[in-house]
């Protein structure tokens, strides 16, 4: 995802009208969440269209409540926002969300958490199995690359796949010198805004 093209199509997401349209998409995606619901949501909110952000204002129009992660970003300042708030959702990075698990076991604190949203890069099928056999709850991806304004995909929570905006974005596997792969072929995978 470090091509360079990565960085203008940030920029064209964070246009109004593209903006206003990831946070309608990420709201419909989430479509789980209940009126009231409390989700933790582990990713900045630190300047306009920031993924953080985005998704503060999908769930605020979805009437949840978002527990954002302001400045302290310890273990321990994550555990107690997600037990005091008795937090039901999680938006965070796989290995955040497994890290939070861990050292709740590890405290015996116990977590209220029934639906999990591993954002970022696809997350790998091991992880979300393990997220959803530790925490007892579904799992749902968000494809969010680099935290930016660009959400270019969301699972069904049918499966551990990710359906790509494919109206917005394609994707291509490229090699080292730029070359489209193979299929099956391992690559460097490439988001592009479709014309």
């Amino acid at each position: 995802m470090e091509h360079p093209e990565f960085e203008k199509l940030a920029a064209l997401a964070l246009a109004p009208e593209a903006r206003e349209a990831t946070i309608e998409y990420v709201k419909k995606s989430m479509g789980f969440i209940r009126k009231g619901d409390s989700v933790l949501v582990c990713f900045a909110k630190d300047k306009p269209g920031s993924f953080g952000e985005l998704m503060e204002q999908a769930l605020l129009r979805l009437e949840a409540k978002p527990v954002m992660v302001e400045t302290d970003w310890r273990w321990k300042t994550l555990l107690r926002l997600a037990f005091s708030n008795r937090v039901n959702t999680i938006v965070a990075p796989p290995l955040v969300v497994l890290g939070l698990f861990k050292l709740a076991r590890q405290k015996g604190t116990p977590l209220y958490i029934r639906r999990v949203v591993t954002a970022g890069y696809p997350c790998l099928d091991w992880m979300a199995e393990g997220i959803s056999r530790g925490l007892d709850c579904q799992t749902w991806g968000c494809f969010a690359p680099r935290g930016y304004s660009v959400v270019a995909g969301f699972s069904c929570g049918k499966s551990m796949g990710v359906h790509l905006r494919d109206d917005i974005y394609g994707i291509s596997i490229l090699d080292e010198q730029g070359q489209e792969v193979a299929e099956g072929t391992v690559g460097e995978m490439v988001l592009y805004k479709l014309d």
